[in-house]
């Protein structure tokens, strides 16, 4: 709806002189000094000549009824909605007031003036009753109830709170009150309304509780107490508080076991409760105790005779467990006839080393020659060409290794007498001949086959150069 104009001047006698709109210019008098303001689009004006008013009114519309904006930029009433319903879209047309539904009837709606309440029905799930009437005294809605007998004449199940030990039974809850005299219902399964779970929160697991014909959120603890699983809280209320129930006849849930205590089955085939002792265990049937084996504090156990089971003598540092063919294991130390091998040992450690010529000694050259050593390793660090002579002393199996670190490269060279063999080739016998890297990270090894003469290379990294 448009802003009514302006008013743009007014003369000293209290006359209009003009009107100025939200767009289209100034308005002036006509010549019998007249303007006149006229309605538009569910607008109207009335003129009253005493006592000298103009009345501007919203026309078109319907008492009750919500206005939404119509193709010609006016208002049109949408039908008035009744109790509960609400105004809902539909694309490219106007809203309407509609009543929810649930398809499904999952859902029940109570409406009212400008009120509309939701609650879940629950409907899917069956809601399963009996009749019976209780074994003593008076018991009400909400009261967990077990069958401790029936009416011999009529068959009707006579009712007692569950037990107190939270193993039940339990056969149902309460619906409606009854006594001994008055039969009523009792629910096992589906929605109950109306009952105080004002304690718990929407959608907590109930249990039967250590209280007679009580529930509770808190499972009971010890084997003394089942865990016996009621349903869960729907709505928490103290008095228009809802369960969905599903009672089974006995505890579904593992049974609780005391420290220390696991389930074993008997020669019945009943499963009991036993305790755990230290060591590797063995059940003993008339104590209904697991007996653990005597083990030594550190040993390595180690199966023995007739499925017993041994510890191996505590290991002193860096002994390692060692077998023996037909025989029990046992620590030993590790030995190096030929001295080749140095140990070093540490509590829970055993380090061990190559002594004497057997391993590869790295040397980094840094300048640009480098006579050879056999049994060691050479990287080639310089700017420059680095040339590495080949030993003139070298017995058979003897190793060397060179690899590039240096923009330079390397170069192998030789003694008089020495050739080199790489694969299918072979280097010019003597001083002349010689191995040169083409990349800086080329890498060689060497092999000597002939005693001080002759090399072959048994690995290699890189385009190697054979002159």
């Amino acid at each position: 709806m448009s802003q009514m104009g302006s008013l743009a001047t007014v003369s000293l006698l209290g006359a209009v002189d003009s009107l100025t709109g939200n767009s289209g210019g100034v308005v002036l008098p006509d010549a019998g000094g007249n303007i006149n303001v006229v309605g538009g689009n569910n607008i109207t004006t009335v003129g009253n000549s005493s006592p000298n008013t103009l009345t501007v009114n919203v026309s078109g519309t319907t008492n009750h009824a919500v206005q939404v904006g119509n193709a010609s930029a006016s208002l049109t009433s949408l039908a008035v909605g009744t109790n509960g319903q609400v105004l809902i879209g539909a694309t490219g047309a106007d809203p309407a007031f509609a009543t929810l539904t649930s398809t499904g009837g999952t859902i029940t709606f109570t409406p009212g003036a400008n009120t509309l309440n939701l609650e879940a029905t629950l409907s899917g799930l069956e809601a399963i009753t009996y009749e019976a009437r209780s074994a003593g005294g008076t018991l009400t809605k909400g009261q967990l109830v077990e069958i401790s007998g029936f009416d011999g004449g009529a068959g009707v199940p006579l009712l007692s709170l569950s037990s107190a030990n939270g193993f039940g039974p339990c056969h149902g809850m309460i619906l409606t009150t009854l006594d001994t005299v008055t039969t009523g219902l009792v629910q096992i399964t589906g929605l109950i309304s109306g009952v105080d779970t004002s304690a718990f929160s929407n959608g907590e697991l109930l249990y039967l509780s250590t209280v007679a014909g009580n529930y509770t959120n808190n499972p009971p603890d010890t084997e003394s107490n089942a865990i016996y699983p009621l349903g869960s809280v729907v709505k928490s209320d103290a008095t228009t508080g809802s369960i969905l129930l599903n009672v089974p006849p006995i505890s579904v849930l593992p049974p609780n076991l005391n420290n220390d205590n696991i389930l074993v089955g008997n020669s019945s085939g009943n499963a009991v409760t036993a305790t755990l002792g230290n060591g590797i265990l063995t059940y003993n049937t008339s104590t209904t105790t697991f007996i653990g084996s005597t083990v030594t504090q550190n040993g390595v156990l180690y199966g023995g005779a007739s499925n017993a089971v041994s510890s191996a003598t505590v290991g002193t540092n860096g002994q390692v467990l060692l077998g023996a063919t037909a025989a029990a294991p046992a620590f030993g130390t590790l030995t190096s006839t030929g001295g080749t091998i140095t140990f070093t040992t540490g509590a829970n450690s055993l380090n061990l080393d190559v002594s004497g010529g057997g391993g590869i000694v790295w040397t980094e050259v840094t300048g640009t020659s480098q006579a050879m050593a056999i049994n060691n390793g050479y990287i080639a660090n310089n700017a420059g060409l680095v040339t590495l002579t080949l030993p003139t002393t070298a017995a058979i199996g003897s190793i060397i290794r060179v690899t590039g670190k240096g923009a330079g490269g390397w170069r192998i060279a030789q003694n008089a007498s020495q050739t080199i063999y790489f694969g299918l080739f072979n280097t010019t016998t003597g001083t002349l001949g010689r191995l040169d890297s083409t990349a800086t990270r080329d890498t060689v090894e060497l092999v000597c086959v002939t005693a001080n003469n002759d090399w072959n290379v048994i690995s290699s990294i890189g385009n190697i150069t054979v002159t």
